[in-house]
């Protein structure tokens, strides 16, 4: 199939520092980063220290749903339609 085109998407997650760190931080953070450019209509993030905060507490979040599912602590209420 020669020219013809192919639309491509692509998300770039930025880790850039000076101090020492080790290679399992710099994924995690990276990570974090093509987290947040896949959300962004940019598709480029730097990371930044104050994304692993919200990384964390998203991640808190869904560990507490998931456990409050399973122990069935949601409660259903349902509103009839007019």
């Amino acid at each position: 199939m020669p020219n013809e085109n192919i639309a491509v998407n692509i998300s770039v997650g930025i880790v850039h520092g000076l101090e020492p760190a080790s290679m399992t931080v710099w994924l995690r953070n990276g990570s974090i980063a093509l987290s947040n450019a896949k959300q962004d209509s940019t598709r480029l993030s730097y990371y930044v220290p104050e994304m692993a905060d919200v990384s964390r507490k998203r991640t808190q979040m869904v560990t507490q749903i998931k456990l409050a599912l399973e122990n069935h602590e949601f409660v259903p209420f349902y509103q009839p339609n007019s």
